[in-house]
């Protein structure tokens, strides 16, 4: 089994003997053959290591098989973790080095739970989120290019029923239509495939990094696992961005061809110039994202930041003066901010709506209906619960 994978027993290459390791000490950072084992496991300072087979070991991602867990100055074991410098330390390293470093911890205290921290949680979440994205894109750009062919026909269908009114006189004005057409429609076509083969490449990263969380949860040491969460939030952090920000440049955009045909065709032949002109119209994204890791995206940090309310801030956005006497029932924060109130004594209720800069737009009336709660639907729509009074209404 170790042979396959060129992996000797660590001890007994120090003293110059050659041998299969079969398993390996992440405490130890050692690998060991049968023999080896047995004193590992009888000697008083390591039989409470936990060892994993070689075929696991060598699982373990790269980064995670080069987290060390002994110091390279003191050759101490690490028993601290420093959250200014992000650092594992030794107990020599606390004293000097780290001296006057705030918030040291000791490791113990909790990588025991690190597999089931909620970074990890997050973090595969946040994956299972790009892919599910990435592809959804890939089906929405695919979706695009096959409707180019149907709009390249109905355009080509369009110019020939136009020019079978006109006489031979057009031909060049229609090999000219449809070198343009041809030219947008490569061009798009182009501008598309690009898309989705960045969609593709990072569908592939995102698998990778997902095989390297499930390989580093289930083969990684507790504090293996501990410091490779902090290894995996930049490339898990880069997948999420550059899905996101999909929708931010024009890479979604769904890129329509469309052909206006010259009304000088509708008028005297002679002075007919142009065929017409081939465009593409591009709308917003038909696509939308979903990601179940937004609600509890802030946990993408470092998994030893242990957020107490004593470490919550609060910061002043804007101050809105609301402009009513009456009492506000309700407040929400979106795309616009709504209050909800009575007006009168007739209860008739309403809306107030303010931009989220604090200002005023617009008063929204609710006949024959209190105005309690609100809610969005969307960022256009909203829904008001009346507040338990009762009230009929009519449908045209």
């Amino acid at each position: 089994m170790a042979l396959s994978t060129g992996t000797y027993c660590d001890i007994c290459q120090s003293r110059h003997i050659s041998k299969a390791a079969e398993e390996y000490c992440p405490v130890c950072e050692e690998a060991l053959c049968t023999d080896c084992q047995d004193h590992h496991k009888l000697a008083k300072a390591s039989k409470s290591h936990q060892v994993i087979l070689i075929d696991d070991y060598n699982k373990l991602p790269p980064f995670i098989r080069e987290i060390k867990q002994h110091c390279d100055v003191h050759g101490d074991r690490f028993e601290f973790f420093c959250p200014v410098h992000n650092e594992l330390c030794c107990k020599r390293c606390i004293t000097t080095t780290h001296s006057e470093c705030k918030g040291s911890k000791v490791i113990e205290d909790f990588v025991e739970f690190s597999k089931s921290s909620a970074a990890i949680d997050e973090y595969e979440q946040t994956l299972t989120d790009v892919e599910k994205n990435i592809k959804t894109a890939i089906v929405d750009r695919k979706y695009n290019l096959e409707k180019f062919e149907k709009q390249k026909k109905a355009i080509i269908k369009q110019i020939k029923d136009k020019r079978t009114e006109i006489n031979k006189h057009f031909d060049n004005l229609e090999a000219t239509i449809m070198n343009e057409l041809s030219t947008v429609e490569s061009q798009k076509k182009q501008n598309v495939q690009s898309v989705i083969e960045k969609l593709e490449e990072n569908k592939n990263k995102n698998m990778q990094l997902k095989k390297d969380v499930e390989a580093m949860k289930k083969y990684g040491s507790n504090i293996q696992v501990f410091m490779g969460t902090t290894k995996l939030l930049q490339p898990v952090s880069s997948q999420e961005k550059f899905v996101r920000s999909l929708q931010n440049d024009e890479s979604l955009r769904f890129v329509n061809l469309e052909c206006s045909i010259s009304e000088e065709l509708n008028n005297i032949k002679t002075r007919v110039r142009s065929f017409g002109v081939v465009t593409s119209i591009t709308s917003d994204p038909r696509t939308q994202f979903n990601w179940k890791s937004d609600k509890s995206a802030q946990i993408l940090s470092t998994p030893t930041d242990m957020n107490s309310i004593d470490n919550i801030n609060t910061k002043l956005i804007c101050k809105i003066d609301v402009k009513t006497s009456k009492t506000i029932t309700s407040c929400l924060v979106g795309k616009y901010v709504m209050f909800s109130n009575l007006k009168s004594l007739s209860f008739i209720g309403c809306l107030l709506q303010y931009d989220r800069k604090g200002k005023y737009l617009k008063e929204i009336e609710l006949k024959n209906s209190n105005a309690f709660n609100i809610l969005f639907i969307d960022s256009e729509t909203v829904a008001v619960t009346s507040g338990g009074y009762g009230f009929k209404s009519s449908h045209s």
